[in-house]
């Protein structure tokens, strides 16, 4: 697999689980938990998303290369990356379910979320900054 086509899949990874937990917060809210605040529940997952979508759109757009092109990514590279991205899928899933379920307090759920999103956001970051040149921060301090 080449870096443009492992591109592809970890922009529309990202981007497709991040919208359908967006839609699954709301649904959340629209059936489950019609007293939830969700533009609380959604902050937990803007910031660090917003960030990487600035630079998977940025990559985009200035690229547009043949998704054949590009350094061959080793095998540990491509499965770390659908491990993570798996793994916050599934995280995500988890832990809406265990609301609906009553397992977790919906009060909680928020926090949950940020928890989730910081914890695999730091190694996606890690991966789109490699994969995509972009300066995403890690921690404080800025660039």
């Amino acid at each position: 697999m080449t870096s443009s086509q492992l591109k592809l899949y970890v922009s529309l990874s990202v981007v497709v689980s991040h919208i359908a937990t967006f839609f699954g917060v709301i649904l959340l809210r629209a059936f489950v938990l019609p007293r939830a605040d969700v533009f609380e529940i959604l902050g937990a997952l803007v910031p660090l998303f917003g960030v990487f979508l600035v630079v998977i759109v940025k990559d985009t757009l200035k690229g547009r290369e043949d998704t054949s092109l590009g350094k061959p990514q080793s095998q540990q590279m491509i499965a770390l990356t659908f491990i993570l991205i798996g793994a916050y899928i599934v995280a995500v899933a988890a832990t809406l379910i265990m609301v609906v379920k009553q397992i977790l307090e919906p009060a909680d759920l928020p926090r949950w979320l940020a928890i989730i999103e910081s914890a695999f956001g730091t190694s996606l970051g890690l991966i789109i900054d490699d994969l995509f040149g972009g300066k995403v921060s890690h921690g404080s301090g800025g660039e």
